[in-house]
């Protein structure tokens, strides 16, 4: 028997005609605030973030577009050779669909992933980019350079420049 959309009210009567008490009661639709955002104080150059050692899973799954190489810079041992690097390995991952990696590599691979395809997508445009070094915090609180993409004519007059886009050097 072929279904068709039936409106509330016959709904309702269809219960009421069953016996079934039905209580309707309204609900509150109205937004709730946005939680407010809390930033982190700026730390120095070098710190790094306390890193969670236990993870939940040994392994997660993510797909990648390019080849990816990490690798641990290992040991410095003073031998009778001299100095010399102990327990240096190298992990490569990718390309493909489904690569198992440990869970705290996930994240900076699907970066440095993303940064491969965009450099592919630019390789062969003919377009010319200019760029300005400015410091930027991140989420965690971190300062760091980088290049902000901008407008060709922006630097053909500097003087005409935001003071917030500069930095001295020196």
């Amino acid at each position: 028997m072929p279904r068709r959309k039936i409106t509330i009210e016959e709904a309702f009567s269809v219960l009421h005609n069953a016996g079934i008490q039905v209580q309707v009661k309204s609900v509150d639709t109205t937004e709730q605030p946005a939680p407010e955002i809390i930033r982190r104080p700026v730390r120095p150059y070098g710190y790094a973030p306390v890193v969670d050692e236990k993870p939940h899973a040994k392994f997660v799954k993510i797909t990648l577009h390019a080849r990816h190489s990490v690798g641990s810079g290992g040991v410095s041992v003073s031998g009778i050779n001299g100095r010399q690097i102990e327990q240096s390995t190298a992990q490569t991952y990718g390309p493909g669909i489904g690569i198992s990696v440990p869970p705290h590599i996930a994240a900076h691979l699907l970066h440095q992933d993303m940064l491969a395809q965009q450099a592919d997508d630019r390789m062969l445009e003919t377009r010319q980019r200019s760029y300005l070094v400015v410091q930027k915090s991140n989420s965690s609180g971190h300062i760091a350079n980088v290049g902000v993409e901008v407008p060709d004519h922006i630097l053909g007059n500097l003087g005409q420049l935001a003071d917030s886009f500069m930095h001295r050097i020196g």
